[in-house]
């Protein structure tokens, strides 16, 4: 009975306690809500007044309260970069100009000007003899042998006359000789009217002929005569019919010595007394190169014929020898000529100049250049499949496209072309050649280089300089004309508003509230914010503790205050 008594009374103190501890929180929850803030005073009285009894409890806090503020984001690299490429408003404009280079000269100049195309053998071939001259006459030169001219005279003998004899002479003279005769003289003749003596002068010509008859009678007579004035036109002529007769009728009475030599006057004898016949058919009286000017390959044989005119007018085509040889190279080298003959046992030679051209013997490449040998008839290669290129390649850099930064050449970043020859060797060329790149140009180009005539065509993309942030570190693309945009990295770093406003709820706990009221003496809330207390008790009354020895399942929780206001809410 002691022990009921004792646990009710202590049930009943507790209940108390209870009410009393519950009207001391409301209270300081009430001074919350209507003054807004939490002094260090406030506080430390409303723990100082849930002491007592000597229970134990345990307090936590907690504010809500709606936070309002802009929302904020960080771009991305990307958005940025897109940002500052968009700001540029340099211009790009992309200007193509010609790339132009020519082959490299080759001086190996081939001639073939007056090239002799034929050989001794084709010109005698296809050599035409003209006839003697129709007109031509024989003279001394035409014979072989001494023209005979009787010596002494039919009066006194002596020479070639003998027995004194008289006789007539009836026989046939033959054709010996002719003669010209010409002579001027004042004309006679008078204007009727005038009276007048023609004051021109009259020329006279005429041909006579000689006749032999072989008994040293000379017949002379006259084939024709003509005069003519060279004033008024006074014009005679006496022409024998018949013209020049090869023979006459020679009828003279001969009284003295009579012609004994054996020989007819006027025609040759050889040494021995034979008569000869004329020989101007075999007598060379010149020669002409056929060829005067000859273009010859080196070591290759001179055309040697000439054309040799005879006494007698006719022509034919011999072949000469030459001491001149083709084996050194030269220009308008004089040689002579020379043709010998026999007549009759005896040599006879003509000369005649020619001026000949000594070329190199050239050949033909592969390729169809032609070009010259060596002096010494060797091989030197072909001079164009060794200067002119065949095809070329870029080696450095070793990948396509070429990305190089605006404003810098080709040269600049050390490109390397490969030229390969018409002969196969090759040449590594890192200057010298040309290219149409727009070096203030960004953007995508196909350029054109070319070298010594030769040209490639690549595609190339200009790049924006870089520039490595001092601050951060990153690179970073510089505009076009290589101002700078600013570190997008370091830009990444500021955060933009979005335009949006964020609205969310913020708690702040036990540990939050009584860091920042004793931190600044107070702590403040705003209106419509919710503070919440929360009171348990840590300890049991002894008639509590009894209580759970008789009944296990009982809770020992005797005090529980959850209390939430809205501060400086009506």
């Amino acid at each position: 009975m002691f022990l009921a008594v004792t646990i009710y009374f202590s049930i009943r103190a507790e209940t108390v306690k209870k009410s009393m501890y519950e009207n001391i929180t409301e209270e300081f929850i009430a001074d919350i809500k209507n003054n807004g803030i939490i002094t260090v005073g406030d506080y430390e009285k409303y723990m100082e007044r849930m002491g007592v009894g000597d229970n134990l409890f345990d307090f936590s806090y907690e504010h809500r309260y709606m936070i309002i503020e802009p929302e904020y984001r960080y771009k991305t690299l990307e958005e940025i970069i897109s940002d500052q490429n968009s700001a540029y408003n340099g211009s790009n404009d992309y200007h193509y100009r010609e790339v132009e280079t020519e082959r490299p000269p080759v001086d190996d100049p081939v001639s073939d000007e007056n090239l002799n195309k034929e050989t001794n053998e084709s010109i005698m071939e296809k050599s035409i003899d003209t006839p003697a001259d129709p007109n031509h006459v024989h003279g001394d030169n035409c014979y072989y042998g001494t023209k005979h001219i009787h010596t002494g005279n039919s009066k006194s003998g002596g020479g070639c006359y003998g027995q004194y004899t008289t006789e007539s002479c009836k026989r046939t003279a033959y054709y010996s000789s002719h003669f010209d005769n010409t002579n001027t003289f004042s004309c006679n003749q008078e204007y009727v009217g005038d009276y007048v003596r023609c004051p021109g002068t009259v020329t006279y010509r005429s041909r006579n002929a000689h006749y032999d008859c072989g008994d040293g009678h000379r017949h002379t007579i006259t084939i024709y005569s003509i005069y003519t004035c060279s004033y008024c036109g006074t014009y005679q002529s006496y022409i024998r019919s018949g013209g020049m007769p090869s023979s006459i009728e020679c009828s003279q009475t001969v009284k003295g010595y009579k012609l004994n030599c054996g020989k007819t006057e006027g025609k040759y004898y050889d040494e021995n007394g034979n008569e000869t016949e004329p020989i101007c058919d075999q007598i060379v009286s010149n020669i002409t190169a056929t060829h005067p000017e000859q273009t010859v390959y080196q070591d290759d044989p001179i055309i040697t014929t000439a054309r040799a005119v005879y006494l007698d007018g006719s022509e034919r085509t011999v072949i000469c020898t030459t001491d001149l040889t083709t084996d050194k190279i030269g220009s308008d080298i004089i040689g002579v000529l020379t043709y010998t003959y026999e007549v009759n046992g005896e040599l006879h030679s003509k000369t005649c100049n020619i001026k000949v051209t000594i070329i190199p013997k050239n050949k033909t490449c592969p390729r169809g250049h032609v070009y010259n040998l060596s002096g010494d008839g060797s091989d030197p290669g072909c001079p164009y499949c060794s200067a002119w290129i065949e095809s070329l390649k870029i080696i450095i850099p070793n990948t396509l496209p070429i990305i190089i930064t605006i404003g810098t050449s080709l040269q600049d970043i050390g490109l390397v072309l490969q030229a390969t020859y018409m002969d196969g060797h090759t040449e590594d060329v890192t200057s010298g050649y040309v290219d149409n790149l727009d070096k203030g140009y960004l953007g995508t180009m196909q350029v054109t280089i070319g070298y010594k005539g030769a040209y490639i065509t690549v595609p190339v993309i200009t790049v924006c300089a870089t520039m490595i942030c001092n601050i951060c570190g990153y690179e970073y693309n510089l505009y076009p004309d290589g101002t700078n945009p600013g570190c997008p990295r370091c830009m990444q770093r500021i955060p933009v508003f979005t335009g949006d406003v964020i609205k969310y709820e913020h708690i702040n706990n036990t540990e939050d509230i009584l860091n920042k009221l004793y931190e600044k003496g107070q702590y403040s809330f705003n209106i419509n914010d919710t503070f919440s207390v929360t009171v348990i008790n840590k300890s049991s009354s002894l008639a509590r503790m009894l209580l759970g020895r008789i009944y296990p399942s009982l809770s020992n929780r005797w005090f529980m205050i959850n209390k939430s206001e809205n501060i400086m809410s009506k």
